[in-house]
């Protein structure tokens, strides 16, 4: 799989998974917080500890992707590189 693919793949699940479970979070950290049967309340307990996780991970991997590319711009000056896009 190129670099490219990966990529499309890491904005798609950060758009569609990690986003949706933040914005999520404003409706779980107060049902959490509820005193209600602990199974429902660890339940909302992970929404936002997942929706953080997927986007943190996501990002993270597009920032190390991102200076791949660039490191590999930059190692010999002529702009050339040998990932395929």
């Amino acid at each position: 799989m190129n670099l490219a693919t990966r990529v499309r793949i890491l904005v798609v699940i950060f758009w569609a998974i990690g986003m949706p479970l933040i914005v999520l979070s404003f409706v779980a950290i107060p049902l959490a917080l509820n005193p209600a049967a602990p199974a429902s309340r660890l339940l909302w307990i992970l929404v936002p500890v997942l929706g953080l996780a997927v986007s943190i991970s996501c990002i993270r991997a597009l920032l190390r992707m991102s200076a791949l590319v660039a490191r590999c711009l930059n190692d010999d000056g002529s702009g050339a590189t040998t990932l395929s896009f």
